[in-house]
């Protein structure tokens, strides 16, 4: 060779070791040649159908994997903005595809994109540029990865009388979007409305796993607030925090914690109608400490009440809370609780289907696979789709969807993540 490299004729074949071997040679040097080391490199066994990393401003994905603009399903495909992709929840790489699904026959009800679907079932479909032969190659079975979101989880329930237990997930309350259960009584904001309760326990799922009072603007998860939250980190204790704007990002100030502070401990927070917090935390209820003054504008009505959150959407902790009261014009009413800013996904079928055919749809083994909360691998032998019908040696599009393609029947909604989707050669 004259040159420092070397191009092997034809292709490469999938699944085969090469080998190779650099020496080099010197015909006037007695030494010569002098060997080099054996190297080796082995050629993946799969062919990639989409790995979701190339799309972006320019390679919008719902111009690839059509949605309900094309089928008249309810699937949305994608975000409407840029990056139009996933980018947190991800298998590898950067990218992953998000699968928006609602099956009760209206897509995105009650917006300016509401559309009545034909069918309640939720399908995407990659149209092949060229017709594919699936037979070649020794081509084996389809795989792809997927994760979805568990159903609801929280709970509040009073057992003994005046003892309250929560059961919670969700990501955190910082930020600008808040996740957790939220046990609350809704009172007039042109009044003072004080809450104390002491968080008997709080189980420490998370060290960021969090149990406390709070004072919110609405139920959004953006709203503005105030709150007294005991962690388990020793590092941090019990937090005090504040939300002024809507959607605004979450204050803390240096001072605005005391890592001794932790459960069992009561805590206060008292909001005046001009919009002025006071807090206060005590180890026995009586001897109280308090943070610096705080204010925080908010509308009528304010909702006051117990928040927890386990710092982890697919793992809940419990806190249990007693010698609660709250004041206040409609502190003796009722409790409400619900979730706030928790993504949750209503059970569902899962299916992949060849060439649009809904009777080659072939069905994952969970029928709420919706529900699966961890990044699971579907391998599908090409073969279940040709018992089915479908000719492998002619496929030009791949259907991936949410519901049942072949009896439709009204269901619910919630999203889905797809990486990596492949075609595998046995090893």
């Amino acid at each position: 060779m004259t040159e420092a490299s070397y191009d092997p004729p034809g292709l490469l074949e999938f699944n085969k070791t090469y080998y190779w071997r650099v020496d080099e040679v010197n015909d006037s040097d007695p030494n010569s040649p002098w060997r080099g080391n054996v190297w080796s490199f082995t050629i993946a066994n799969y062919d990639l159908i989409d790995d979701f990393e190339s799309y972006n401003d320019n390679n919008i994905i719902y111009e690839t994997w059509s949605d309900y603009f094309v089928n008249n399903s309810g699937m949305t495909v994608g975000y409407f903005d840029a990056p139009y992709v996933e980018q947190d929840t991800v298998l590898t790489g950067k990218k992953s595809m998000p699968l928006n699904y609602d099956n009760d026959g209206t897509v995105n009800e009650g917006t300016a994109l509401e559309t009545s679907g034909t069918s309640f079932y939720s399908e995407t479909e990659l149209q092949f540029t060229e017709t594919q032969d699936w037979t070649k190659d020794g081509l084996d079975s389809l795989s792809l990865w997927f994760i979805g979101r568990p159903a609801y989880s929280s709970s509040f329930t009073e057992d003994p009388a005046g003892t309250y237990t929560i059961v919670a997930a969700g990501a955190d309350i910082w930020n600008t979007a808040d996740e957790f259960h939220f046990a609350y009584k809704e009172l007039a904001s042109n009044q003072t409305v004080t809450i104390i309760a002491k968080v008997e326990s709080l189980e420490p799922v998370n060290k960021d796993s969090k149990a406390g009072i709070m004072i919110r603007d609405s139920l959004e998860p953006g709203a503005r607030n105030a709150a007294l939250l005991l962690t388990p980190d020793p590092e941090k204790g019990l937090r005090y925090q504040t939300r002024v704007t809507t959607d605004g990002g979450t204050q803390r100030g240096d001072n605005d914690f005391d890592p001794n502070a932790m459960p069992p401990y009561w805590l206060k927070l008292e909001r005046a109608s001009g919009g002025i917090i006071r807090s206060g935390y005590s180890l026995d209820g009586s001897d109280w400490k308090t943070f610096s003054l705080k204010v925080v504008s908010m509308t009528s009505p304010v909702y006051v009440g117990l928040a927890v959150t386990s710092h982890d959407s697919a793992t809940v902790t419990t806190a249990v809370f007693s010698h609660v009261t709250i004041s206040g014009t409609g502190g003796d009413q009722p409790w409400s609780a619900q979730d706030i800013g928790i993504p949750i996904n209503e059970p569902e079928p899962m299916y992949v289907t060849l060439n649009g055919n809904a009777v080659a749809a072939i069905y994952y083994d969970d029928p709420n696979a919706s529900l699966t909360s961890h990044w699971t691998e579907w391998n599908i032998p090409l073969q279940s789709f040709a018992d089915k019908g479908a000719d492998l040696t002619s496929v030009n599009s791949l259907g991936i969807g949410i519901g049942n393609r072949e009896n439709p029947q009204p269901g619910g909604e919630g999203r889905v993540y797809i990486d990596d989707i492949r075609l595998y050669i046995p090893r």
